[in-house]
Formats: C-alpha cells, sequence, structure tokens
C-alpha cells in the first residue's frame, strides 16, 4: 500500500472520529440520501415507458418489460387522461425526493456545524492549555487559521463523505435504468469513460495542488493581518504603511491568481468529459442506425430516454469525481490541523496534585537554572528564599535574568535545573491553578481585553461583589476616575486600553490583583513606564497593596524598592549581591553602582 493511499485511508479514519459521537445523524443520513436517490430513479424509470408509448402507442416493444403490467394499468384512456396520470405520477415523486433531500441536507448542515464546534473547542482548549513557551515559538496567525480556515476545510471534507453517498447512490440507479434501456451503449459510453479517467486524474492532480497553496496563501493572509494590527503604532511611527500595503497586496494577488486558475481548472474537466461521452453516444447511435437499419422515429423516445438518463448519470459521476478530489484537497489542511493540535497537546502545562492552602514558611531557589528554547542560559544556578511577609526585590541590567525569576514563580516556566520549593512542596507538583489563585501579577505591560472596565476588573475573580470591586478600585485611587466616566464601570475602554493612559492602566491592574486578594504578590518592574509624578502615585498604591502580603519586585528604578527586607542583584543570570539596601551600599558593590547613578543627582 503506496504512501498516498495510506494518508487517504487515515484521513478518513480521522473523520470518522469526529463524526462518531453524531453517528445517529450520520445513519439518517445514510437512509434520506438513498430515499431521495430511489424515488428521483423510479420517477425517471417509469416516465420512460410512458412517454415512449404517448408518443408511439402502436409500439409493442416496451424499453423496460417489467413495467408493462403497470403500463397497461395506467396507459388507459385518451392521451389527455395519459399526460394527467404522466404528470401527477411525476409530481409525486418529486415532492417525496424533494422531502427526503430536503432531510439530508439539514441534516448534514446540523452534524457539519455540531463538528465545527468541536474542532474549534479542541484547538482553542489546547492552545489555553499550552505552556508559555510554545506560545512564544508560534505565529498567532497559524492558530487562527486552524481556527478558521482548516477547521472549514476538515468540515467540508466529511460534508463531502456524506454528499459522495447521495452521489454513489444516484449513479448505481441510473445506471441500472441504462443498462436496462441498453447494455451495450452503456458499456461503450463506460469504456470512454475509463479512457478519459487518467486525463480526468491529471486535472484534478492540478487542482488539488492550486487548492494546497491557497490554502498556505490564506494562512500567511491572515497571520500578516495579525502582524500589521499588532504592530500598527510601529508602522505609523516609521512611516512604512505603503511598505506593508505592497506586501499585502502580493499575497491577494498571489491569492486572486490561484484562486482564477483552480476556477479554470475546475471548469475545463467537465466540458471535456461531457463532450468525449457525448461523442461517443452519438457515434454508438448512428453506427446502431446504419448497421441495422432501425427506424428512428420508432425509437426515438428510446433515444431521447437514454440521452436524458445518461446526462443525469454522467453529471453524477463528474460531481462524484470532482467531490473526491474536493475532499482530497482537504488533506493538506487536516493534516494542517492535526499538527498544530498536536503541537500545543504537547506542550501542555504539566499539573500537579497539591493543593496550595497557604504560604507557611518561605519559597526557597535551590540551584535554579534556566534557558529559553534555542537560547544561552538565562539563570545559573540560582540560590535565595523568599521568607512569608517580606519584601524581596530583584534587581539587575536588562536581560539579566529578573522577570524570567517572575515568570518562574508563577508557573509559566519550570527550571531545567533544581528546584522551587513552595514550603516543603517542589512547585512542579503543586496544582498550578490552585497555586496562581493565590498571586497577584503586576506587570509594567498590563494585559487588558477591549472590554468594560468591570469586567477587566473582575477577570479571573468572577465572583467579586461591588463592594469588592469599590473598595480595590479606591486602593488602586482609580474609583473617582471610574465614577466620572459617563458610563462609570460600564465603560468599555478598547483595544489593549488604547482609551486609558498608561497611569490609569496601571491602577487597573492594581485593583484587578486587589480584588483577587492574594497572599503572593509579585511587581514585574509596575512602574518603570510612568512618569516620576505617576510613578509617586502609583507607589503610593502599590505600598497600600503589599500589606501584609509576601512580595517579589522586580525593580529598575530603585526608588521603589528602598523599603525591601531583601535584595537580590543579577548580572548574566547570576546572583552577584544579596542584603538589605543600607548593607548593600555599605559594600560599594553593584548596587551602590546603579544607587549612584540613579541618585547622584
Amino acid at each position: 500500500m503506496n504512501l498516498y493511499l495510506k494518508t487517504k485511508i487515515y484521513y478518513f479514519c480521522k473523520a470518522y472520529l469526529y463524526i462518531k459521537p453524531y453517528k445517529k445523524l450520520g445513519f439518517f443520513i445514510i437512509i434520506f440520501s438513498i430515499a431521495s436517490s430511489i424515488f428521483d430513479g423510479i420517477g425517471i424509470s417509469a416516465i420512460i415507458p410512458f412517454f415512449q408509448n404517448l408518443i408511439n402507442s402502436n409500439n409493442q416493444e416496451t424499453v423496460f418489460p417489467i413495467l408493462t403490467s403497470i403500463q397497461n394499468i395506467f396507459l388507459q384512456g385518451s392521451q389527455e387522461n395519459i399526460l394527467i396520470k404522466l404528470l401527477v405520477f411525476a409530481l409525486i415523486m418529486i415532492i417525496f425526493k424533494s422531502i427526503f433531500n430536503y432531510f439530508r441536507v439539514i441534516t448534514i448542515q446540523k452534524i457539519s456545524n455540531l463538528i465545527r464546534r468541536d474542532l474549534q473547542n479542541n484547538i482553542f482548549s489546547a492552545i489555553a492549555d499550552s505552556s508559555l513557551a510554545f506560545h512564544a515559538s508560534v505565529r498567532s496567525g497559524d492558530f487562527v487559521s486552524a481556527t478558521s480556515i482548516y477547521t472549514n476545510n476538515i468540515v467540508n471534507f466529511i460534508f463531502i463523505i456524506f454528499n459522495l453517498i447521495l452521489r454513489a447512490s444516484r449513479i448505481l440507479i441510473y445506471g441500472f435504468v441504462l443498462l436496462l434501456i441498453s447494455w451495450k451503449i452503456t458499456l461503450i459510453t463506460l469504456a470512454f469513460e475509463i479512457i478519459s479517467f487518467p486525463f480526468i486524474r491529471s486535472m484534478f492532480i492540478k487542482i488539488k495542488n492550486i487548492s494546497l497553496e491557497i490554502t498556505r496563501e490564506l494562512a500567511n493572509l491572515y497571520s500578516r493581518m495579525i502582524e500589521i494590527i499588532s504592530n500598527v503604532p510601529l508602522i505609523k511611527i516609521s512611516g512604512t504603511e505603503h511598505y506593508e500595503k505592497e506586501r499585502f497586496r502580493k499575497i491577494t494577488t498571489n491569492l486572486a491568481i490561484l484562486e482564477y486558475q483552480q476556477t479554470k481548472f475546475q471548469s475545463l474537466v467537465p466540458m471535456l468529459t461531457e463532450t468525449l461521452v457525448m461523442l461517443a453516444i452519438i457515434i454508438s447511435f448512428l453506427i446502431s442506425v446504419k448497421t441495422f437499419k432501425i427506424n428512428v422515429l420508432t425509437y426515438l423516445p428510446f433515444i431521447v430516454a437514454y440521452l436524458y438518463v445518461f446526462l443525469r448519470v454522467f453529471n453524477e459521476i463528474n460531481a462524484f469525481l470532482e467531490s473526491i478530489s474536493g475532499m482530497f484537497q482537504n488533506v493538506e489542511p487536516f493534516k494542517a490541523y492535526e499538527t498544530k493540535l498536536n503541537e500545543a497537546k504537547k506542550s501542555k502545562i504539566k499539573n500537579g496534585s497539591v493543593k496550595f492552602r497557604s504560604l507557611l514558611h518561605e519559597i526557597k531557589f535551590q540551584n535554579v537554572s534556566f534557558s529559553y528554547e534555542n537560547e544561552k542560559t538565562t539563570l545559573h544556578h540560582l540560590n535565595f528564599s523568599i521568607p512569608k511577609g517580606s519584601f524581596t526585590a530583584i534587581i539587575g541590567q536588562t536581560g539579566s535574568g529578573k522577570t524570567t525569576i517572575a515568570k518562574l514563580l508563577s508557573g509559566l516556566f519550570y527550571p531545567q535545573e533544581g528546584e522551587i520549593i513552595i514550603d516543603e512542596t517542589n512547585l512542579k507538583d503543586l496544582d498550578l491553578k490552585n497555586w496562581l489563585e493565590k498571586i497577584g501579577f503586576i506587570s509594567q505591560d498590563v494585559m487588558i481585553f477591549n472590554d468594560s472596565i468591570k469586567n477587566n476588573l473582575i477577570y479571573g475573580y468572577f465572583n467579586a461583589t461591588q463592594k469588592n470591586i469599590d473598595s480595590a478600585a479606591k486602593i488602586a485611587d482609580i474609583y473617582n476616575f471610574i465614577k466620572n466616566l459617563p458610563n462609570g464601570y460600564d465603560t468599555n475602554i478598547g483595544e489593549r486600553g488604547s482609551k486609558l493612559s498608561g497611569g490609569q492602566k496601571q491602577r487597573l491592574a492594581i485593583a484587578r490583583a486587589v480584588i483577587k486578594n492574594p497572599e503572593i504578590l509579585i511587581l514585574d518592574e509596575a512602574t518603570s513606564s510612568l512618569d516620576s509624578k505617576t510613578e509617586k502615585t502609583i507607589q503610593s498604591a502599590l505600598e497600600k497593596v503589599s500589606a501584609g502580603r509576601t512580595v517579589i519586585a522586580i525593580a529598575h528604578r530603585l526608588s521603589t524598592i528602598i523599603k525591601a527586607d531583601n535584595i537580590i542583584v543579577l548580572e548574566k543570570g547570576q546572583i552577584v549581591e544579596q542584603g538589605t539596601p543600607t548593607n548593600l551600599l555599605c559594600q560599594n558593590g553593584y548596587y551602590k553602582k546603579y544607587y549612584d547613578l540613579q541618585f547622584k543627582n
């Protein structure tokens, strides 16, 4: 079995796994498809001898001898009565066919919508559970594509499988009718279809390759769009709007060309194959007329009936082949979706089982080393402790590993060497969600949703009462500002808090931390991006928040950590000094150097 066939079988099996939860609906789709085809076939089969007799009532031959008795019952009376019977019968068959087809369509749509929902939920759940390291190594646009484009492709794959049932049942029924009319001509046309199959297959391969390029280009389009939107301020400041528009135009132009080529080849296949097979039928009829001296008028209904049924079956065969080609055009997006899903699942944050109740003694870093993927070691064998209720500050130059310590404490990353011990338990063994409930994290890059102030404040603590919210806003010194807004807490603050100033966003982050009432507070350069006046206001709010809590402050400005119980000085990922502010000044080392640079004036 070649690799291509194995791939097809594998994705058929994967599609079945997505259909399996809704197998009852799938069963009904099969029943509705077969029933629709049967009534369609009965209508055609029964009408042909009626039509034959109506045109030539003296002709005792019938295309379908099996229907002779039915024909004798129904074809009694005047031609007007026969015509009425014919039209009523046709109407009844169409009604039944349409009813079953209607139920087939809506059932397919229902199962498609449910499967799309499952696919989107699966990829989103995997992304939400994956590690921060994983998010740092992938493009956001890839997962937007996985959630939108690829899921639609998979649903199309499954949708086509159900449509193939209808196509196959109609081909069988129409084919049976053609064989009853003339098995010889049917075999000749079938031979022509087989002869033309290599050409058709080569065209479908061409269409499939173009479709794959379209899928990749769509993924590039989404990724580029997200990058541009995320970096609008940089683009504006750099004056590179024209440059970005040209880059984007190249992608959309290429996409337009590819889609045109796809349509061109898809339209070419039925045109050429239909012409070839119709030519075969005409030649067969002409040979039959010349060779056997057939009366054309006598067999006119026979010829018309054959051509009518043949065109129906030929259209179904072409649609069947196109569907198969279209289905396997979706294999690459299916594969891309599965790849992204598995990557995200593999990077799922490992969660311990030990419940964290409360910090009793201290947090200890024991010989901790860490490096980001494909980078040099960021932290080297760190050893220090953070006693309960203490204020520990971590300072150092940019790139010395300060923020990495905050991320390790939050469980967003785990050290490659050493251990982080919470009282007597390794952080890896703690229930991470339970641990994070006890941590408040305030950074200089405030994370804000395009939502109301209230929803941003209570994010992560959705059961907060209005009293909790007001109290937190007052502590963060943002209460009066909110109350003076026209819509108060219901005011939307825009993408990334674009309607707020830096100081207001920082106060909102502080209030969010207060509402959570964390036992441990991590401040990651929470005031470094603010002006001196705003910094003093925020610092005052932070002091209120820090009271009675274990505080770890990643600091750039030393004015924010003068009251620290312990200062850890980092240099190139190593601890070079540690002690109280007074002791470190006396040592005349790194801390003294930083102190003089900031306070000499």
